[in-house]
């Protein structure tokens, strides 16, 4: 399921992916999905959600992820909600928030923005980008 828009030409945007998850995963299946922002040849910020551990995190340019619990509505789909400005990021996942900052180190080529799925597959229902 990888996808991504390749540049996002302001320092301020906001993205919101929702996901259908195949199943209630477990540990022997999908390991994880997500959105990757400020993305470039040197990394991104990579905001995850764990469909076995019910957690949601943020890590990559602003160092060691943090995670935080959350629990997803019976309808198995995951909406995750990135604000991005300049080195701040914000991300909501079902309730749960995380801010971070992010420095990558040339601003102005960190534009792309990414989806992925990691140990299985996952649909992205629906992706927005304001900007």
């Amino acid at each position: 399921m990888p996808g991504s828009i390749d540049h996002i030409p302001a320092s301020a945007f906001e993205v919101q992916a929702t996901f259908a998850l195949p199943q209630r995963p477990t540990a022997n299946g999908m390991t994880a999905v997500g959105l990757s922002v400020r993305g470039d040849a040197e990394g991104a910020e990579h905001v995850t959600y764990y469909p076995a551990l019910d957690q949601v995190g943020v890590g990559g340019l602003s160092g060691t992820e943090r995670r935080v619990p959350v629990v997803l509505p019976i309808s198995g789909n995951v909406t995750l909600r990135v604000f991005v400005d300049r080195s701040i990021c914000e991300a909501y996942c079902a309730g749960a928030a995380i801010t971070t900052r992010t420095f990558p180190r040339v601003p102005s080529r960190a534009t792309r923005i990414d989806v992925f799925a990691v140990g299985g597959a996952a649909t992205l229902l629906q992706m927005d980008v304001w900007a």
